[in-house]
């Protein structure tokens, strides 16, 4: 199965794959979500790409099966899809980079609305009603999320040699827990937005990353920021508590990718 190659993921700088979440509703009640069968889907064996995963029999010990990673934190419209991209396009520091851009990856599969052997039509009504509302994935869905993420490090053949670069994942820190068993985060970028800033970067679109989307509006943005700073801007500090470090970047209006790798490229890989 050629995933990301099916959900049309294989983005390079200024092409971005984007789909359509659909009305917002209410963002805080939670979802309720049953994992599908873990051993089978409709009548196959579910192939989940267990030999690049942490408990592979092919990697010495537990520290080699981790992943380096790159975290991008920040608002929405703050710029972290084009530095992502820009990131997958010319590395860091001449080390290979692939970006994991977890927003884009869902919109594509609830566009895309076909089940296989990733996931199931349950998974798919759960993602498309999480779009819709504009929730998070909680603690008990990310057997989901790591799923996602497994299909595309082995889509892609993300060898231990390339950093992965998240975007959208982890988004609090019961996801970041979670996260420690298949990724190691070296470094988190924070790109800092005031809110004014945000709306004028998405009116403009500075990063050529929102053509398509129809969650963009006033009362959507609201919330979306609203959301980061209760759940997502968390992450910051858990992550000073352990010593990563936290590379800030003020972002203004006008900021362009090319600015944000120029600035990211200054600090040591």
């Amino acid at each position: 199965m050629d995933y990301i190659a099916t959900v049309g993921l294989r983005e390079r700088l200024g092409r971005f794959e984007r789909g359509r979440p659909g009305p917002r509703g209410p963002p805080h009640q939670p979802l309720r979500w049953k994992p599908s069968p873990s051993a089978t889907h409709e009548g196959r064996q579910l192939q989940v790409c267990q030999p690049f995963g942490p408990h592979s029999e092919h990697v010495a010990s537990a520290d080699a099966a981790l992943w380096d990673a790159l975290l991008l934190l920040g608002p929405t419209g703050s710029g972290k899809t084009p530095l992502g991209v820009m990131l997958e396009a010319r590395g860091w520091h001449g080390r290979p980079c692939t970006h994991f851009d977890f927003g884009a990856i869902l919109r594509a599969i609830v566009r895309r609305d076909r089940p296989d052997e990733l996931l199931t039509r349950r998974d798919l009504d759960f993602l498309a009603e999480v779009l819709r509302r504009g929730t998070l994935l909680e603690d008990e869905h990310f057997p989901l999320a790591e799923r996602i993420l497994r299909g595309f490090l082995c889509d892609r053949k993300v060898d231990r040699s390339t950093m992965v670069v998240l975007n959208g994942l982890p988004r609090h820190v019961g996801q970041a827990r979670a996260l420690e068993a298949l990724m190691r985060v070296r470094a988190v970028v924070f790109l800092h937005a005031r809110a004014e800033t945000v709306w004028k970067r998405i009116q403009a679109n500075i990063g050529g990353d929102r053509t398509g989307r129809d969650d963009d509006d006033p009362r959507s943005i609201e919330a979306k920021l609203a959301l980061f700073a209760e759940r997502t801007a968390p992450l910051l500090d858990y992550y000073r508590q352990r010593h990563v470090p936290v590379l800030r970047k003020e972002v203004e209006a006008s900021t362009t990718a090319e600015e944000l790798w120029q600035w990211l490229h200054e600090f040591a890989a």
